[in-house]
Protein backbone atom coordinates (compact mmCIF):
# COMPACT_ATOMS: atom_id res chain seq x y z
CA UNK A 1 0.00 0.00 0.00
CA UNK A 2 1.06 2.97 -1.07
CA UNK A 3 0.12 6.49 0.45
CA UNK A 4 0.96 9.90 -1.71
CA UNK A 5 2.40 12.62 0.38
CA UNK A 6 1.27 16.15 -1.04
CA UNK A 7 4.81 18.38 -1.20
CA UNK A 8 4.58 22.26 -0.38
CA UNK A 9 3.75 24.71 -2.79
CA UNK A 10 7.08 26.25 -4.79
CA UNK A 11 7.49 30.02 -3.13
CA UNK A 12 9.68 31.69 -5.58
CA UNK A 13 10.04 34.87 -6.23
CA UNK A 14 9.15 36.01 -9.89
CA UNK A 15 12.46 37.50 -10.69
CA UNK A 16 13.53 33.94 -10.23
CA UNK A 17 10.90 32.23 -12.32
CA UNK A 18 11.54 35.36 -14.92
CA UNK A 19 15.45 34.08 -14.51
CA UNK A 20 14.89 31.00 -15.57
CA UNK A 21 12.53 30.79 -18.19
CA UNK A 22 14.20 33.87 -19.82
CA UNK A 23 17.09 31.25 -20.45
CA UNK A 24 15.59 29.61 -23.19
CA UNK A 25 13.89 32.46 -24.69
CA UNK A 26 17.07 33.97 -24.69
CA UNK A 27 18.33 31.08 -26.42
CA UNK A 28 15.85 30.85 -29.03
CA UNK A 29 15.79 35.01 -29.70
CA UNK A 30 19.30 34.72 -30.21
CA UNK A 31 19.09 31.94 -32.99
CA UNK A 32 15.79 32.81 -34.61
CA UNK A 33 16.57 36.25 -34.82
CA UNK A 34 20.33 37.20 -34.88
CA UNK A 35 20.85 41.54 -35.07
CA UNK A 36 24.01 40.21 -36.89
CA UNK A 37 24.92 37.72 -39.64
CA UNK A 38 22.72 34.41 -39.21
CA UNK A 39 23.84 31.56 -37.25
CA UNK A 40 25.01 28.62 -39.42
CA UNK A 41 22.42 26.22 -40.21
CA UNK A 42 24.31 23.03 -37.70
CA UNK A 43 24.68 25.72 -34.85
CA UNK A 44 21.37 27.00 -35.41
CA UNK A 45 19.76 23.70 -34.72
CA UNK A 46 22.40 22.60 -31.39
CA UNK A 47 21.44 25.70 -30.04
CA UNK A 48 17.37 25.07 -30.85
CA UNK A 49 17.52 21.46 -29.20
CA UNK A 50 19.37 22.80 -26.37
CA UNK A 51 16.60 25.32 -25.39
CA UNK A 52 13.90 22.84 -26.41
CA UNK A 53 15.67 20.61 -23.80
CA UNK A 54 16.26 23.26 -21.00
CA UNK A 55 12.40 24.33 -21.16
CA UNK A 56 11.41 20.45 -20.88
CA UNK A 57 13.95 19.71 -18.22
CA UNK A 58 12.19 23.25 -16.03
CA UNK A 59 8.01 21.84 -16.70
CA UNK A 60 9.36 18.03 -16.05
CA UNK A 61 11.77 18.32 -13.08
CA UNK A 62 9.02 20.28 -10.21
CA UNK A 63 6.52 17.17 -11.44
CA UNK A 64 8.82 14.44 -10.69
CA UNK A 65 9.29 15.42 -6.97
CA UNK A 66 7.28 13.16 -4.83
CA UNK A 67 7.35 11.71 -1.72
CA UNK A 68 5.31 8.33 -0.24
CA UNK A 69 4.20 6.28 2.59
CA UNK A 70 4.61 2.62 1.34
CA UNK A 71 4.59 -0.78 3.59
CA UNK A 72 8.43 -0.31 2.92
CA UNK A 73 9.22 2.80 3.83
CA UNK A 74 9.14 6.29 2.84
CA UNK A 75 9.92 6.85 -0.74
CA UNK A 76 11.41 10.02 -2.41
CA UNK A 77 11.33 10.39 -6.10
CA UNK A 78 13.46 13.16 -8.00
CA UNK A 79 13.95 13.48 -11.37
CA UNK A 80 17.24 11.51 -11.91
CA UNK A 81 15.85 8.30 -8.96
CA UNK A 82 13.58 7.28 -6.80
CA UNK A 83 14.77 5.11 -2.95
CA UNK A 84 12.78 4.05 -0.13
CA UNK A 85 14.18 4.37 3.44
CA UNK A 86 13.10 2.10 5.53
CA UNK A 87 10.99 3.70 8.61
CA UNK A 88 13.35 1.74 11.17
CA UNK A 89 16.32 3.78 10.18
CA UNK A 90 15.21 7.08 9.97
CA UNK A 91 15.59 9.97 12.36
CA UNK A 92 13.18 12.78 11.84
CA UNK A 93 12.70 16.31 12.86
CA UNK A 94 11.15 19.89 11.94
CA UNK A 95 13.96 22.15 11.88
CA UNK A 96 13.46 26.24 12.40
CA UNK A 97 16.33 26.54 9.97
CA UNK A 98 16.01 26.73 5.82
CA UNK A 99 18.17 25.71 3.15
CA UNK A 100 21.20 28.23 2.49
CA UNK A 101 23.71 28.11 -0.59
CA UNK A 102 23.93 25.36 -2.93
CA UNK A 103 27.05 23.43 -3.00
CA UNK A 104 26.11 21.00 -5.79
CA UNK A 105 22.95 20.00 -7.22
CA UNK A 106 20.15 21.65 -8.73
CA UNK A 107 18.43 24.73 -7.89
CA UNK A 108 15.32 25.94 -9.83
CA UNK A 109 12.04 27.37 -8.87
CA UNK A 110 9.96 24.25 -7.62
CA UNK A 111 12.96 21.90 -7.65
CA UNK A 112 15.85 21.84 -5.13
CA UNK A 113 17.86 18.78 -5.45
CA UNK A 114 21.64 18.25 -4.34
CA UNK A 115 24.31 19.78 -1.42
CA UNK A 116 23.40 22.70 0.49
CA UNK A 117 24.71 24.61 3.50
CA UNK A 118 22.00 24.39 5.75
CA UNK A 119 21.15 28.12 7.94
CA UNK A 120 20.23 26.90 11.64
CA UNK A 121 21.11 24.73 14.25
CA UNK A 122 21.65 21.12 13.50
CA UNK A 123 23.91 20.11 10.53
CA UNK A 124 26.03 22.08 8.39
CA UNK A 125 25.18 20.71 4.99
CA UNK A 126 22.21 18.94 3.69
CA UNK A 127 20.97 16.81 0.52
CA UNK A 128 17.95 18.80 0.10
CA UNK A 129 15.04 16.57 -1.87
CA UNK A 130 12.57 19.81 -2.17
CA UNK A 131 10.00 22.27 -3.58
CA UNK A 132 11.22 25.01 -1.28
CA UNK A 133 13.59 26.67 0.65
CA UNK A 134 11.82 26.22 4.21
CA UNK A 135 9.69 25.22 6.05
CA UNK A 136 10.17 21.46 5.91
CA UNK A 137 11.24 18.45 7.36
CA UNK A 138 14.90 17.04 8.29
CA UNK A 139 15.53 12.88 7.97
CA UNK A 140 18.61 11.25 9.00
CA UNK A 141 19.11 8.25 7.31
CA UNK A 142 22.34 6.73 6.69
CA UNK A 143 24.50 9.06 8.05
CA UNK A 144 23.33 11.67 5.52
CA UNK A 145 20.48 14.45 6.45
CA UNK A 146 18.07 15.32 4.23
CA UNK A 147 15.59 18.06 3.42
CA UNK A 148 11.88 17.41 2.46
CA UNK A 149 8.92 19.88 2.16
CA UNK A 150 5.69 18.39 2.60
CA UNK A 151 2.46 20.22 2.46
CA UNK A 152 2.28 19.57 5.87
CA UNK A 153 5.51 18.65 7.60
CA UNK A 154 3.63 18.17 11.26
CA UNK A 155 1.17 15.11 9.59
CA UNK A 156 4.16 14.14 7.58
CA UNK A 157 5.80 13.47 11.57
CA UNK A 158 3.15 11.77 13.19
CA UNK A 159 2.57 9.46 10.15
CA UNK A 160 6.44 8.87 10.24
CA UNK A 161 5.95 7.88 14.44
CA UNK A 162 3.04 5.57 13.56
CA UNK A 163 5.16 4.04 11.08
CA UNK A 164 8.07 3.20 13.48
CA UNK A 165 10.57 6.08 12.53
CA UNK A 166 12.06 7.63 15.34
CA UNK A 167 10.56 11.23 15.41
CA UNK A 168 12.40 14.03 17.90
CA UNK A 169 10.38 16.89 19.10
Amino acid sequence: MMESVAKAPAQTPRWFWLLQWGSPALLLAAVWFPLGEPVPLPLHLFLTLLATVLAVFFLIAPRRLRYALTSEGLQVSRLSSTVIWPYAGLRASAPSGRLGLKVGGTGMAGYYTGNYQWRGEGPKHVQAVASRLDRGVLIDHDGRTYFLTPADPAGFLQQLRQRGAGVMD
